[in-house]
């Protein structure tokens, strides 16, 4: 009588334990909820979720020099090993640490990306292009610390990141429109 009493004691502890747990069925790992909760940024330059870092920010200004820690938006268009001479810039990628960041999701120059350290699993798992070969050109953010990576600037340490699928940088950055003079007459024409 012990046992069954001891054994139905186990199978309970078991069954409400395993009731607390976090189950994740999404496909990439994430929870359908983090990303609905998170918004698409309306403005840019300020390195927060709402008005990140651009690549170019990236590129033409030190900031890995102020050590902290930073939202950079971008389309993820490739991947390399050890040397951004090495990089690739397929959705086929083979490299899984990292994924290149530009400003332009055409964009097939080295010098024109920013390195994205991928450090864990998880990470690499939702954001590697071996593992999301349609995140191809997509526009992603992540938050991160800027610092050089592959002997430029890069962004490293992360510890969030969001696909914007089908997101175009241009609606928070638009290129400026130059404006054409028109001169309307309103005069009458006398006809003959």
């Amino acid at each position: 009588m012990k046992a069954y009493r001891l054994s139905y004691l186990l199978w309970f502890a078991l069954t409400l334990t395993a009731g607390c747990e976090k189950y994740d069925f999404t496909e990439d790992g994430t929870t359908r909820k983090e990303e609905e909760d998170f918004a698409p940024p309306t403005d840019a330059g300020k390195g927060t979720a709402e008005a990140p870092y651009t690549v170019e920010d990236l590129l033409s200004a030190d900031l890995t020099k102020s050590g902290g820690a930073c939202w950079v938006i971008g389309y993820v268009v490739g991947a390399t090993y050890r040397t951004m001479n090495n990089a690739e810039f397929a959705p086929d990628a083979n490299y899984s640490a990292n994924v290149l960041l530009a400003g332009d999701s055409l964009c097939t120059s080295s010098q024109r990306c920013i390195p994205v350290e991928l450090s864990s699993t998880s990470l690499q798992k939702k954001f590697a292009l071996p593992h999301n070969p349609q995140g191809f050109r997509q526009c992603a953010m992540f938050y991160g610390k800027p610092a050089r990576y592959f002997n430029v600037n890069g962004l490293r340490n992360i510890s969030a990141g969001h696909w914007l699928w089908g997101f175009d940088i241009q609606q928070i950055n638009p290129i400026p429109e130059e404006w054409n003079d028109t001169t309307i007459s309103t005069a009458r024409r006398q006809w003959r």
